[in-house]
C-alpha cells in the first residue's frame, strides 16, 4: 500500500528518524552516530560524576575545556580567552549569533545561504521573518560576480558557510572562503561559519575560517560529531572581542551554561589522552569508507552522487523517472523500514534527492542500502 503524500510541517529529518524511533527500522535519516564516543572519555564521565560539578557551570563555559580550545586554534589565530563560549552544541550557537546579529543590523535585510541548505540556515529567517535566499553555485566553477549581484540585489547582510557541508560535504578552497571574507567587507556583510564537520573529511583537511580579527566573521563547532556525543550537547563559538560581552549577556537569557559534567569530563579527557585524535582519525576513514561503498553501489543503482569531500552523509538525486523524494522516503519507510530525508528538506531544487546518514556500521549500511536499492527499482 501506498502511503499518501501529506503536506507536513517541521523538520522532516524529525519525522523520518522517529519513525524508526517509534516503530523500529534503519535509521539512514538522522545524523547520529551509530558508534561509542571513545572508552576514555566515558570514563572521564563517569569519574567526574563524583566531583561536586553537579550545578550550573559559568556562563562562558568550563575554564578547563575553554583553555584547551584556545590553544587548539593558537597555531590559526591567537585567541584568548575573551573570543571564546561555550554553547549547548552548534544549534545553540547558531540561533544565539543570529540573536545577536539582529541587534546590529537595525534596517530590513536578506540573509543567504548555499544550497543544499542545513535547516537552521533557512528556518532562522523565517522564525524572525527575514527574506532568505538560496545561493545555488556552490560547484568549483564559483562565480564571485555572480554572487555580489545576488546580494546587492537581495541586500543581503548575514552568509552561513558550511565545510563540510550538510547534507552535501562539499569543502570550500582557502581561496574561494578568501573571496567571500573579502566580498563580505566590501558589501557591509556578516558570516557565520559552521565548522561541525571540519575533523571529518575524505582526504584533505578543510580550512578553518577563524580569524579574531575579523570583526565579521563567527566561528561555531562542537564536539558532537568527532568524539559521537551528539546527545551531550557541548559546542562552542568563537568571535571578535568587542562582540563578546553582548553575546555573553544573551547566553545568559537563553542558554544559561552547558552541563558543567560534560565539559568536566571532555577537558579531563584531552589533558589526559595526548593521542584523542586517533579517535577522531578513525572515524573519519569509516565515514570515507562508507562514502566510497554507498557511491559506488548507488551510482550502479541509477543514482546520481555529485562528489563530496567530507562530512555526515551522502547526498544523491534518484533514478531517472522518480522525481518525488517525499513520496519515495514515506513509501520506503512504510514497506522496507528504512528512513532517509527527503531533499525538498534542503532545497527547493532538490525535490528528486534523498539525504543518507553514513555513520552506520558498514553491515546496517549494506542492508539499509539494499533495501533502498530494491525498493527504487519498483519505482523507476
Amino acid at each position: 500500500m501506498e502511503v499518501n503524500k501529506k503536506q507536513h510541517t517541521g523538520s522532516l529529518i524529525g519525522l523520518m528518524s522517529n519513525k524508526v524511533k517509534t516503530h523500529g527500522g534503519i535509521n539512514m535519516a538522522q545524523g547520529i552516530p551509530a558508534f561509542n564516543p571513545p572508552a576514555q572519555l566515558i570514563e572521564q564521565m563517569k569519574k567526574v560524576m563524583d566531583q561536586p560539578i553537579h550545578q550550573y557551570a559559568a556562563g562562558k563555559g568550563h575554564a578547563k575545556l575553554v583553555k584547551w580550545i584556545q590553544n587548539h586554534y593558537q597555531l590559526l589565530t591567537p585567541l584568548t580567552e575573551e573570543h571564546i563560549l561555550m554553547v549547548n552544541g552548534a544549534t545553540e550557537a547558531l540561533s544565539l549569533l543570529y540573536t545577536y546579529i539582529n541587534q546590529l543590523i537595525k534596517d530590513p535585510y536578506g540573509v543567504l545561504a548555499f544550497g543544499p541548505v542545513y535547516e537552521s540556515y533557512r528556518e532562522l529567517p523565517k522564525l524572525f521573518g527575514q527574506p532568505f535566499i538560496e545561493y545555488q553555485n556552490t560547484s568549483q566553477e564559483f562565480n564571485l560576480n555572480d554572487l555580489k549581484t545576488t546580494i546587492i540585489q537581495n541586500n543581503i547582510k548575514l552568509i552561513f558557510l558550511a565545510s563540510p557541508g550538510n547534507p552535501w560535504g562539499y569543502i570550500w578552497s582557502k581561496g574561494q572562503l578568501d573571496d567571500i571574507c573579502k566580498l563580505a567587507e566590501q558589501q557591509d556583510v556578516y558570516i557565520i561559519f559552521d565548522a561541525v564537520y571540519s575533523e571529518l573529511y575524505h582526504q584533505a583537511p578543510p580550512h578553518q575560517l577563524v580569524d579574531i580579527y575579523n570583526k565579521r566573521l563567527f566561528y561555531v563547532n562542537s564536539f558532537s560529531k568527532m568524539l559521537s556525543i551528539t546527545g551531550w550537547r557541548v559546542g562552542y563559538l568563537i568571535a571578535h572581542e568587542t562582540h563578546m560581552q553582548k553575546i555573553n549577556n544573551m547566553h545568559d537569557y537563553i542558554g544559561l551554561c552547558v552541563s558543567h559534567p560534560a565539559q568536566a569530563a571532555l577537558s579531563e579527557y584531552f589533558a589526559e589522552n595526548e593521542d584523542w585524535m586517533s579517535y577522531v582519525s578513525d572515524i573519519r576513514l569509516m565515514l570515507y569508507s562508507n562514502y566510497m561503498y554507498a557511491e559506488n553501489l548507488l551510482s550502479q543503482a541509477g543514482f546520481n552522487i555529485p562528489s563530496a569531500q567530507g562530512g555526515y552523509f551522502i547526498w544523491c538525486q534518484l533514478p531517472e523517472g522518480i522525481t518525488d523524494g517525499l513520496s519515495f522516503a514515506l513509501n520506503l519507510y512504510e514497506h522496507h523500514k528504512v528512513a532517509v530525508v527527503p531533499g525538498e528538506h534542503f532545497s527547493s531544487n532538490a525535490s528528486d534527492y534523498i539525504r543518507i546518514n553514513l555513520a552506520l556500521p558498514k553491515e546496517v549500511l549494506e542492508k539499509g542500502l539494499m533495501e533502498l536499492i530494491n525498493f527504487s527499482h519498483t519505482k523507476a
